[in-house]
């Protein structure tokens, strides 16, 4: 995970959750904004740790014996976590998200977020994409 992807996501989001919140505390409850600010931080920093947390892509390299076994087992179990196959080649695999589910933690306008790339050079491949997905598949091939 690089630093500076980390902040940059939660930046975003604890902004976008705080001033969320305090509209929607001064809507609901007619109070100035000024009265709910350590509430609306809090709640700004927490989302914004949380977003940050999920939605940085990860890699992990995994290492295989017979491309082509490989390539269809990891198409099938991925295609069972909710993705399906878009692109194939011979040296990757791009698979998308199927719909916004729990375990792709992102929106559907985040396009990008809810793929994942397989890419193969020689007998490893790299595999891109959310830390819960690129997690699971490392747990299922025991890495």
């Amino acid at each position: 995970m690089k630093l500076t992807q980390f902040f940059y996501l939660f930046v975003v989001s604890a902004v976008f959750y705080g001033v969320t919140y305090g509209v929607a505390v001064q809507l609901v409850s007619g109070q100035p904004v000024e009265k709910s600010i350590f509430e609306g931080v809090f709640f700004a920093i927490t989302m914004g740790l949380f977003q940050a947390f999920l939605l940085v892509r990860e890699w992990m390299s995994i290492p295989f014996e017979d491309k082509q076994e490989f390539m269809a087992t990891v198409t099938v179990y991925l295609a069972q976590l909710g993705y399906d196959l878009e692109a194939q080649g011979d040296t990757h695999l791009y698979l998308k998200a199927q719909t916004t589910t729990v375990l792709t933690y992102a929106p559907r306008s985040q396009s990008e977020k809810r793929k994942i790339v397989v890419r193969i050079k020689g007998n490893v491949a790299t595999l891109i994409g959310t830390k819960k997905i690129v997690e699971c598949v490392g747990k299922a091939f025991r890495l």
